[in-house]
């Protein structure tokens, strides 16, 4: 909620989250930037709505929008988009995270870096593969519609699964995600090989070993 002066500077938002954004009342304008074209935005630190390309040339090179929301418009940032934010009117607007089967390789890589330590990122793991799981373990029902939620529910999992296995914690099994445990943080997870990974990583060990004694 703001006054028509309310305006926020051009930024980007760690975590891997997209971003929705609504206004209730009023209006508010949006610049958005594309997540990959940081290094044309001098550091974030460029007038957004007023760009002065002749100090700032290589913003002109950057993918660019602009909107303006009013009652009744929902507005989403794909995870990572710079934006900025300003009132043309007192404006009282609504905005959340939202994670979902596109920006989840972001939101993976954003916990194993840990740039965004306010997010509890396994939390958010858990409360969303747990709620899929309830779907699934409470079955189908007579109608169409239940059988169609556990569906859904089965390929948001099989989506989850898939991008752990894109998006690997690194050469450091244990610098992955951060568990709250008081005020500190400890570090511990685990990743499940897919099968056909599994496989393949015995026959190459088989290999090894057959290579080894035959030398």
């Amino acid at each position: 909620m703001g006054t028509s002066t309310t305006e926020s500077r051009l930024h980007q938002d760690k975590g891997g989250l997209a971003i929705t954004i609504s206004c209730i009342c009023g209006q508010k304008e949006v610049f958005l930037a594309h997540r990959d074209d940081g290094a044309l935005l001098y550091d974030e630190q460029i007038d957004a709505f007023s760009v002065d390309t002749r100090t700032h040339p290589m913003v002109q090179l950057a993918r660019t929008w602009r909107a303006t929301l009013s009652p009744g418009q929902i507005l989403i940032l794909p995870a990572g988009t710079y934006h900025a934010c300003r009132n043309i009117s007192p404006c009282l607007s609504y905005s959340r995270f939202h994670l979902d089967e596109i920006n989840i390789g972001y939101f993976l890589r954003s916990a194993h870096a840990g740039d965004a330590r306010e997010i509890d990122h396994e939390d958010v793991v858990w409360n969303a593969a747990f709620e899929l799981m309830s779907i699934v373990e409470a079955g189908g029902g007579a109608n169409e519609t239940e059988n169609m939620d556990v569906i859904r529910a089965l390929e948001a999992l099989l989506c989850v699964a898939r991008a752990f296995a894109a998006n690997p914690p690194g050469p450091d099994p244990a610098a992955d995600m951060y568990l709250r445990k008081g005020n500190k943080r400890s570090l511990q997870t685990t990743f499940v090989v897919p099968q056909a990974q599994a496989q393949t990583q015995t026959q190459t060990q088989t290999q090894t070993q057959t290579q080894t004694q035959t030398q």
